[in-house]
């Protein structure tokens, strides 16, 4: 890979991040992002670590509070546009665009982890969203 290739990924993932961060006010343990490129579509997911408990964007604590749907749009939408720009990165650079990227931020250690797959994701049985709750689910686990 190229060094400004891996620059620009870089660049947008970080940025991906930093919106995440931003949304839970910096008090989180994980961040996890969640992109699937497959049938010409972007599909984005976000979902936190918190005080060693997984919780989905829309509800940060045990208080009953949902987040604003206004608030998960704009991140969510931040967060689809560097997804988009990333698939044209790997495409302008002719390089295959994963069909799943997994994204793990470590707010503790400032750690940073990527999974990248590129065999079929999504299937007439399991949809983009399924195997995003599936995954929040493998590290709902873990706890």
């Amino acid at each position: 890979m190229s060094n400004q290739f891996e620059t620009q990924l870089n660049e947008l993932q970080a940025d991906m991040v930093s919106v995440c961060m931003e949304y839970c006010n910096q008090h989180c343990d994980e961040v996890f992002i969640h992109i699937i490129y497959e049938n010409n579509g972007t599909f984005a997911n976000f979902f936190f670590r918190i005080d060693g408990q997984m919780r989905m964007k829309s509800r940060l604590s045990d208080d009953g509070k949902i987040v604003a749907i206004s608030r998960q749009k704009k991140a969510l939408s931040v967060i689809l546009n560097d997804a988009k720009e990333m698939r044209k990165i790997y495409k302008s650079n002719d390089h295959p665009v994963p069909t799943e990227l997994k994204l793990v931020y470590n707010y503790r250690t400032g750690q940073f982890k990527a999974d990248y797959r590129y065999d079929v994701v999504v299937s007439d049985t399991k949809t983009d969203h399924s195997v995003s709750e599936a995954w929040f689910k493998q590290l709902a686990e873990r706890d």
